[in-house]
């Protein structure tokens, strides 16, 4: 196989900006952007792998309608290179089985929320516009049963409505994390460990194992500083894991409590990475005991770790049971995107309807 064994920080294949959307007109807009004209789409393909990257990097944003979203240049199930819906792969095991770290930040929602509360036109833009933005900011497309709706019943759920004007901030972030990279990180590490047992492996001979992390301690440094704003002071905000793994400038470790997190994250990805368990023996004082689907226990990184039972069962149940089409995959409830993708043409219906509680991505441009 191509690799041994994985480490997955903020986020899997069955989050729900994974994919991309409107592929076809994606394609067809950059490429008039950049001076490809050609229809046959192999010509397409040779013209825009000679555009330049600048042009292709600078035309991202007119896709985007609130803040990175939606995500339209992504991956797509094609029938070669990604055989099937992500949710459906992982579902019935159809993927290689290796010991895998996951984790998330526990507040890595701060992708789009610290900005949001660092610009106030961005959070009054989604309350004001909520029959067009909602839906956007949960990552919800036309392809889900009435995207509106179930962004709706999200908001209420967890804010009591659409008043982000009202609302806690913590809550506002707990939705997004729980939404965008909580739940989906749970799934994976369930259906990852599911996957991984094979009843009639001998006791003795090793079977994949799963290790899952939460990123709780506030360090010195971290991203939502960009933002200098007085909310969200004590957030662990996305990508803050980072600073412990990379030189990042700006984020220099000098305090006694980062450098021992920096040590014990530096050894814990080492130990994994040689022998596929990252406390193999008892030297870091303690044991990271792999996760099942019975028993969904975590690290908590700190400069002090320690395991913790599940915390978001309610929210995974809750979010389970709104009928997005991921969450039917999921369930088994609905069958893999129509094999008509995988024609010779590769096409797909460019939009939804042009209502205003669904997705259009004809509008995005």
């Amino acid at each position: 196989g191509l690799f041994a064994r994985a480490i997955i920080q903020s986020g899997s294949a069955i989050c729900p900006r994974s994919l991309g959307d409107a592929h076809r007109d994606v394609a067809y807009h950059t490429a008039a952007v950049v001076g490809c004209h050609q229809w046959d789409s192999y010509e397409l393909l040779q013209c825009l792998q000679e555009a330049r990257a600048e042009e292709l990097v600078l035309i991202l944003p007119k896709y985007i309608k609130w803040r990175y979203l939606p995500i339209l240049l992504g991956p797509r199930v094609d029938g070669d290179f990604l055989p099937d819906d992500p949710e459906v792969l992982a579902r019935d095991g159809r993927h290689k089985k290796v010991d895998i770290i996951s984790g998330i930040t526990s507040h890595d929602g701060g992708a789009f929320v610290t900005a949001m509360y660092s610009q106030e036109e961005q959070l009054k833009a989604l309350q004001e516009r909520f029959p067009d933005l909602g839906p956007v900011s949960m990552s919800l497309k036309c392809i889900d049963d009435n995207p509106l709706l179930l962004a709706n019943r999200m908001f209420h759920h967890y804010l009591g409505g659409v008043n982000l004007d009202q609302a806690d901030p913590d809550d506002v972030m707990k939705l997004f994390t729980d939404r965008h990279f909580g739940v989906c990180h749970d799934l994976t590490a369930i259906l990852h460990s599911r996957n991984s047992v094979d009843p009639l492996a001998h006791t003795s001979s090793h079977q994949p194992r799963t290790y899952t992390y939460e990123l709780q301690y506030r360090g010195e440094h971290s991203l939502g500083d960009l933002y200098n704003m007085t909310v969200g002071r004590h957030w662990v905000t996305h990508a803050d894991d980072l600073a412990y793994l990379f030189n990042l400038r700006g984020f220099q470790l000098t305090r006694a409590p980062d450098l021992a997190l920096r040590d014990l994250f530096t050894k814990l990805w080492t130990n994994f990475a040689d022998t596929g368990n990252p406390t193999p023996d008892s030297s870091l004082g303690f044991i990271w005991e792999p996760t099942t689907e019975a028993h969904l226990q975590h690290l908590v990184l700190s400069p002090s770790p320690f395991m913790q039972n599940d915390t978001r069962r309610q929210e995974r149940e809750f979010l389970m049971s709104l009928s997005t089409r991921q969450y039917r995959l999921l369930l088994g409830k609905e069958n893999s995107l129509d094999k008509m993708a995988y024609s010779v043409v590769k096409e797909e219906p460019a939009t939804c309807s042009s209502s205003a509680n669904t997705l259009n991505p004809m509008k995005f441009w």
